[in-house]
């Protein structure tokens, strides 16, 4: 799914980002098969789902790093497009180029 998002931003697509379900970070949910109130429902859980099914806990270090680098292809396929963009439309001098990312100074 991550790879078909990164081919529709590359091609200037449909696809504008991504998200995923729920961050949960230090949460956790009750242990399999113990005994929990009726009404626990975590944030984001459904209330038809086991408590954290589709949760990413910050042990989840498989799911982290695949969130990480999906993350860091989506914002230099961002950058790559916003140069793209400004430069057919003000034109391709050297000048445009370097405006994009001057620091402004304060």
């Amino acid at each position: 799914m991550f790879a078909l998002i990164e081919q529709s931003i590359a091609r200037e697509g449909a696809a504008a980002g991504s998200n995923f379900w729920l961050w949960g970070g230090e949460g956790r949910p009750p242990p399999l098969g113990a005994a929990a109130p009726a009404d626990l429902i975590g944030p984001g859980d459904m209330p038809q789902e086991s408590p954290g099914l589709y949760t990413v806990f910050d042990t989840d270090q498989s799911t982290l790093i695949i969130l990480a680098n999906h993350y860091a292809k989506l914002a230099r396929l961002s950058r790559k497009n916003l140069i793209g963009r400004f430069v057919r439309r003000f034109g391709a001098s050297d000048r445009s180029r370097s405006m994009i990312w001057r620091p402004v100074s304060g």
